[in-house]
């Protein structure tokens, strides 16, 4: 994805996400409500029982890295998201489903799973 399709999608995710519906841009979903951003990402791991504490955070700083490159490319991504609580979320999608391995909001994570 180009810089300027880039750009475009986040101009209509701000869009869609002020009436309270989620949206994709590439591997990464959010979600907004009340004041919080969920920035959701999934686990590349194939396998849940190959997910470790070491793997899953290194997951959640890749969607961490990939949203603060979102937020340098687009000033209007920037503005929404000032004075909002984000949660990044790294989850696990077994097909029929996603299971929630970790969040981390505010600088804590919170462990939904138990990892080897």
């Amino acid at each position: 994805m180009d810089i300027q399709e880039l750009t475009s999608r986040i101009k209509s995710a701000i869009i869609i996400l002020s009436t309270g519906n989620p949206y994709n841009i590439g591997d990464i979903n959010f979600n907004y409500s009340e004041g919080f951003l969920s920035v959701t990402g999934w686990s590349l791991s194939g396998d849940l029982k190959y997910i470790s504490h070491n793997s899953a955070c290194k997951e959640l700083c890749e969607i961490k890295i990939l949203f603060k490159k979102m937020t340098d490319a687009s000033k209007e991504l920037s503005d929404f998201i000032t004075g909002k609580n984000i949660a990044f979320i790294l989850k696990f999608d077994y097909g029929m489903g996603a299971i929630e391995i970790c969040s981390e909001c505010n600088g804590v994570i919170e462990w939904n799973i138990k990892t080897s």
